[in-house]
């Protein structure tokens, strides 16, 4: 019996070899386990993987490459003779003895496991330190036999030996009495994948630096398999090849080996975007699905050939590699099937299966059936999703269609397309425009002029027709009154906002729908916040997320608004999970509100004292808006408002102070727009303004900016506590400690019923000074003071992540003489060096000393000096 060397080596490592370090973590990890397990696709990187961890590990180890000849038991048990004597040192004579004893007749009827014994037994006589056994290509013995030989080998190994293998098929081993006991480390396809960061440094090392985005689209085109991505790194300047390449690979390794039906079913695989077992056996045949094991969609997904595809229940979706080797005679024709489709799967699966296969016409049908209940469900994701495919000229051919459209751009205040949808509408002719088709025209006019800031005329158009209301579906109604408490919270007319809210709630009641009922909770919610009735809020959101419905534009905004109450209430780990499934569903929906989740996001990574990623996030937020075709003065202001907030914090007063200047100048023009991202989000940005004021000493006019937002406030006092808090710290600087602690101590009278605790985490350490003193004033033990300890405990621990306090708002401005001595104390002059120098008497210089240490508030002349430098003001 002849063995070839190469079967006792690992294959040669490429030329582009990567040491995936994350990985290898993980197998170290795992060294003293009984068993590891990589299951993936050929050229996933498996005995690569395995052989930069051998070489680093101190121990032997035996590797033998599997192949179909193995299934004769002879032939195995001769190869692991050869292994024993490569690595063990065994004697040849042990050898002959063990190898004639297995020719013996006797042995030979017995089953595999009696033969090996002996080959145990001398296993555990020559080694006692660890050992690694690799058994590359488990899948090639057959599934049955190599199964009945792991198991086996796992029981009888000796305690120092592990046993590694390879498999490129599910061999369906069971081992889970192995796991249990941590004792077993399995590598699945998607765990080999290449991530985009390991892309990159692939293609770094070869001196071919990409882009992430260039990352990004290698590995969806390959889903990370290794070796299609260490092509693309060798042919860089030209991926096709790569592909090609792949793909000649993947054919002679896995197609060639494939059944005439496993190949049908692959092939229509191929076509489809996702197909499962229903759907395969429909269009197979049931002749052709009868001959294909059950199980075999399974079983492609452990080979990583398909993942799971949220299109379908149950779907899978083939790798993008495999559908450039396969092909059918002729493509599916799904209209052709729609009947059938219809009966099995919602319409709107078939209507993206439709928008996958270019079947224009057919998607046209679908989504004009679709398009009246997708929107009274708020549900814009798959309208959007399917507008791509659409031409103007067909949507001209269906108005009602068009009309949806134009409700959706405006519910999410895409402005230009909304101008676009209304000129289409206007070229249609008048005979074939739907009943109530005058009406929502002229009211999405309205809307338009809201949008451009023409509020007045918005509202006079909306009223003109208010009592036609009653023609239009229940969802039209609502969005209409939206859009009037919308401009009036703008104005802050919270009563008339209410008072729209609640003859939007009187129509649902009548007419119940979960998606209306979590719209008009949102609503109201933002008015009881915008009040400063965060309990109330909170309330309504909570019920309003417990329905029982669909993800839809409605739920994200009301887990985002709960979020910011959270944040409002300092209680992020309760809001984070709003947090995230608002950010979802608002990325899905392409819902500007998003951007109220990515202010969260940032203001919180300011509290943390982390400015850079602050800034990132706001970035990021401004592109996606810009992508989205989002009028700028719907997200602008309040980013430039944050990130006025973080430059005010990095002591760039001017720039700070310019911005925020123009963001004012710019709103007195444009007029309100019918979107606020957050509630009394005017107000937020008029606070930030005074902030500005104070770090530039301007405390009159900062005081009189907060007066002024005070009156317009009279009818909501629990909306106060952000004024009182800043008018606090004024109060403070201008050294009247009585009035300022008034200030507080209001502020907090009005916090602790709503247990709103965020205003009060300035990045200024003189509110928290503040706060303590007037905390010592308080009945101990009243719910007052106990609300003002935990200000204090949540703002120690948030000190040590909190940005540096803006030292420029602390100081009165120093005479010339007093910088003069400022500069001299810094040399370390003494008093009476510093009087000789300046001429002037030593008290002179002592009285110009203690006015330094006032108006730096500090106590002694080396915080001075610190303080000083910090101010730039040496």
């Amino acid at each position: 019996m002849v063995l070839l060397p190469m079967k006792f080596y690992p294959p040669p490592a490429p030329a582009a070899c990567l040491v995936r370090e994350r990985l290898l973590r993980q197998l170290t990890a795992a060294a003293d386990r009984r068993v590891v397990l990589l299951q993936g696709l050929p050229g996933s990187g498996k005995s690569l993987l395995l052989l930069q961890w051998l070489e680093r590990q101190s121990a032997p180890w035996c590797w033998l490459n599997l192949d179909q000849q193995d299934q004769d038991w002879q032939r195995l048990l001769a190869s692991l003779l050869v292994c024993l004597e490569k690595q063990l040192g065994v004697s040849e004579r042990e050898l002959k003895a063990l190898a004639e004893r297995w020719q013996q007749d006797e042995l030979q009827s017995r089953p595999i496991e009696a033969r090996l014994a002996p080959l145990m037994r001398l296993m555990d006589q020559y080694t006692d330190t660890r050992l690694y056994w690799v058994l590359d290509g488990l899948e090639r013995l057959g599934e049955d036999a190599a199964r009945h030989l792991v198991h086996w080998l796992v029981d009888q190994l000796p305690p120092h030996c592990h046993l590694v293998l390879t498999s490129r098929l599910d061999v369906q081993l069971k081992l889970a009495h192995w796991d249990i006991q941590d004792q077993l480390l399995v590598l699945q396809a998607q765990d080999l994948a290449f991530t985009v960061d390991e892309i990159q440094e692939l293609f770094q090392q070869l001196n071919k630096p990409l882009l992430r985005q260039e990352a990004e689209l290698i590995e969806q085109q390959t889903w990370g398999l290794a070796a299609a991505v260490r092509l693309m790194a060798q042919v860089g300047e030209a991926p096709h090849q790569a592909l090609a390449r792949t793909s000649l690979f993947l054919r002679e390794t896995l197609l060639d080996e494939l059944t005439e039906y496993e190949y049908r079913a692959l092939a229509c695989l191929a076509q489809l975007p996702a197909v499962d077992w229903p759907l395969l056996h429909h269009f197979l045949g049931q002749q052709a699905a009868a001959e294909l094991k059950a199980n075999s969609l399974l079983l492609w997904q452990h080979q990583g050939w398909v993942l799971p595809s949220d299109l379908l229940p149950q779907g899978y979706q083939l790798h993008p590699l495999l559908k450039s080797l396969l092909s059918t005679s002729a493509a599916v024709n799904l209209a052709a099937h729609l009947p059938w489709l219809a009966e099995h799967y919602p319409l709107p699966m078939i209507a993206d299966l439709a928008l996958e296969l270019d079947e224009t016409a057919l998607l046209l049908t679908l989504v004009e059936q679709l398009a009246q209940p997708l929107l009274s469900g708020l549900n814009c994701a798959p309208l959007l999703r399917w507008r791509v495919a659409l031409s103007e000229q067909a949507l001209q051919t269906q108005p009602r269609l068009l009309l949806v459209y134009a409700w959706i751009a405006a519910l999410l205040g895409q402005h230009q397309r909304l101008e676009a949808y209304l000129a289409l509408y206007a070229e249609i002719r008048a005979d074939s425009l739907p009943e109530s088709g005058a009406l929502e025209y002229q009211l999405l006019q309205a809307w338009w002029y809201a949008d451009a800031g023409e509020v007045k005329q918005a509202q006079r158009d909306i009223l003109a027709v208010y009592d036609q209301l009653i023609h239009l579906p229940l969802v039209l109604q609502v969005l209409v009154r939206s859009l009037l408490v919308r401009l009036a919270q703008s104005e802050g007319l919270y009563k008339a906002a209410r008072a729209y809210n609640r003859v939007s709630w009187e129509g649902v009641h009548q007419q119940p729908s979960s998606a209306l009922v979590q719209w008009l909770s949102w609503e109201q919610a933002t008015i009881e916040v915008g009040k400063g009735h965060l309990l109330n809020a909170v309330d309504l959101l909570q019920q309003a997320l417990a329905l029982t419905a669909p993800p839809q534009l409605a739920t994200g905004r009301c887990a985002l608004l709960l979020a910011y109450v959270h944040w409002l209430q300092a209680d992020l780990p309760a809001g984070q999970q709003q947090l995230e499934l608002g950010l979802a569903i608002a990325l899905e929906q392409q819902d500007p509100w998003l951007v109220s989740g990515e202010l969260l996001r940032s203001l919180w990574s300011r509290l943390e004292g982390q400015q850079a990623q602050a800034y990132r996030i706001l970035s990021e937020a401004e592109a996606r808006m810009q992508s989205w075709q989002v009028p700028a003065q719907v997200y602008l202001p309040a980013i430039t408002a944050l990130k006025a907030n973080l430059w005010l914090d990095e002591g760039k007063k001017e720039q700070a102070m310019t911005w925020l200047g123009q963001l004012s100048r710019s709103g007195e023009r444009q007029g309100v727009v019918s979107i606020e991202l957050i509630p009394r989000q005017r107000l937020w940005q008029q606070v930030l303004q005074a902030r500005a004021l104070m770090s530039a000493q301007q405390w009159q006019d900062a005081s009189a900016l907060l007066d002024q937002l005070e009156a317009e406030l009279a009818d909501y006092p629990a909306a106060m506590i952000l004024l009182f808090v800043q008018k606090a710290l004024i109060r403070r600087y201008q050294r009247d400690q009585k009035a300022a602690q008034t200030l507080l101590r209001q502020a907090l009278v009005l916090a602790q019923p709503e247990q709103c605790r965020q205003p009060f985490f300035s990045v200024d350490a003189t509110l928290a000074e503040l706060l303590q003193e007037l905390t010592e004033q308080l009945v101990e033990g009243s719910a007052l003071h106990l609300f003002a300890q935990q200000l204090l405990k949540k703002i120690s621990q948030l000190r040590d992540g909190l940005p540096q306090p803006d030292l420029n708002l602390a100081y009165e401005p120093l005479s010339g003489r007093e910088k003069k001595v400022l500069l001299l104390m810094a040399e370390g002059l003494s008093n009476q060096d510093i009087a000789e120098r300046l001429f002037i008497s030593i008290h002179t210089v002592k009285t110009h000393v203690k006015a330094i240490l006032r108006k730096l508030d500090v106590k002694s002349r080396t915080q001075a000096v610190t303080r000083a430098q910090s101010l730039e003001l040496l």
